[in-house]
């Protein structure tokens, strides 16, 4: 048996990774909650932050929240009070010996790292994604279900892809490039490079119009 997991979050994402953690034989202690606690989720206990970190010294901290601003402001106070930071990444994903995954990152079951992908702190590719050869991730972006990214396809910072959309790819010398918190619709099919803070949708994926 592994060392145990508090995982910061209760909704359906930190559910999703709690059960993979189970199957990987990680306990979890509890689920952290900000706003709620006192309750318990499918038997687990959701308590405050310092009662966590009072109960469980011992455990590593998992942050499992989707919306990535809270995810990232979330993860960066849990660095603060020194716990140990955990990051996941599934017997059932396939990684290339070549492949870069950084600090906090949670890969999901039946998802593909390609040879010479690269992925930031804190992002989450969630089930059956795809990133093939030579893709990067930028730090906590979130990878939904179902995605493809193709080679040589740069995705920036703090962007959402949704489930199921497709990123083509470019070339060594001519990346396709997705911009810094960008938000990709799902299903969508990206062909050409997107700008900083754009909403895309539809096939091919063009700027939201509100």
């Amino acid at each position: 048996m592994n060392s145990g997991a508090v995982i910061y979050g209760a909704g359906g994402h930190a559910r999703e990774l709690q059960f993979q953690l189970h199957a990987e034989g990680t306990a979890t202690y509890a689920y952290v909650d900000d706003f709620r606690s006192g309750f318990d989720v499918e038997g687990t206990p959701v308590l405050v932050r310092e009662d966590a970190i009072a109960r469980f010294p011992g455990a590593s901290w998992f942050v499992a929240i989707g919306d990535i601003a809270s995810r990232k402001a979330i993860l960066a106070r849990v660095r603060e009070l020194g716990v140990t930071v955990g990051s996941f990444i599934s017997s059932r994903a396939m990684i290339a010996p070549s492949a870069s995954i950084s600090g906090a990152a949670q890969i999901f079951a039946n998802t593909v790292v390609s040879a010479g992908a690269a992925l930031g702190d804190n992002v989450i590719v969630n089930f059956g994604s795809i990133l093939h050869h030579d893709a990067s991730i930028g730090a906590n972006s979130f990878i939904a279900s179902g995605v493809t990214v193709a080679g040589h396809a740069k995705i920036g910072s703090g962007v959402w892809l949704g489930v199921g959309c497709t990123i083509i790819n470019g070339t060594a010398d001519n990346p396709l490039k997705i911009g810094n918190n960008v938000i990709v619709g799902a299903s969508a099919c990206v062909v050409n490079d997107v700008d900083d803070d754009a909403i895309v949708v539809g096939v091919p994926a063009k700027p939201r119009s509100f």
